[in-house]
């Protein structure tokens, strides 16, 4: 098999939009929510992660977001991420960190927002 060989995209810093296309769930090392993104950035489709502690309340960084996106947080219940934010339109901010692994297009949690011309 064949396999074409490509060069490193490295994505801009700066505000962009796209469309929310998972929710999943990590316990290592600590319980997060990641949310993946997808959008196009210079015609190549791309998909980045924000990642927040698994912890709903008002004033957790999960809790926030899904307040952004109009879900209505009642505590003593439950709810699942998933439903108020797949298939959601937003707007969000990367910014490229260095690590010693080389450079990393992060997506800024707290700039994760809806969308609302879409």
């Amino acid at each position: 098999m064949e396999i074409p060989i490509t060069e490193k995209l490295k994505i801009d810093d700066g505000p962009y939009q796209g469309v929310i296309t998972a929710v999943s769930y990590r316990d290592k090392p600590y319980n997060y929510t990641d949310v993946t993104i997808k959008f196009t950035f210079k015609e190549h489709p791309v998909e980045l992660t924000a990642g927040y502690a698994t912890a709903v309340s008002q004033d957790s960084s999960l809790g926030k977001l899904l307040i952004r996106f109009k879900a209505e947080l009642v505590p003593g219940q439950t709810i699942d991420p998933a439903k108020p934010l797949l298939g959601k339109h937003c707007l969000f901010q990367v910014v490229n960190k260095e690590t010693p692994k080389g450079s990393f297009a992060n997506v800024l949690p707290d700039s994760v927002c809806p969308d609302i011309n879409t």
